[in-house]
């Protein structure tokens, strides 16, 4: 079995509201029976990636993410946590999250 790198942004209050938005879509775009590449797979939820707990723009928060997959930095794991990285509003506020890891398929 191998892995699928993926990036997902989802709406939530929090990370984790935001996750568990992500991971029910994903579960009924892909089925429910695992090994969907899909962040469905992210096991024991989330974390938020160090240096950006204050949040980003959407298209750097995008960026970003592309940027720690690329380096291969974070989310060495198909079966763990996922990282998130807050996406600032122009008001300054955070109402969603932009997921990235690896994901079993």
């Amino acid at each position: 079995m191998g892995a699928c790198e993926f990036i997902q942004r989802s709406m939530g209050s929090s990370a984790q509201d935001a996750l568990a938005t992500a991971v029910e879509r994903a579960q009924y775009d892909h089925g429910h029976s695992g090994y969907s590449g899909t962040i469905a797979e992210a096991n024991g939820g989330c974390y938020i990636a160090k240096g950006y707990e204050k949040g980003l723009p959407k298209a750097e928060a995008f960026a970003a993410a592309n940027k720690l997959l690329d380096d291969n930095q974070t989310c060495p794991d198909k079966w763990g946590p996922c990282g998130a990285i807050p996406v600032l509003e122009e008001d300054g506020t955070i109402k969603s999250w932009v997921f990235y890891g690896l994901a079993s398929s």
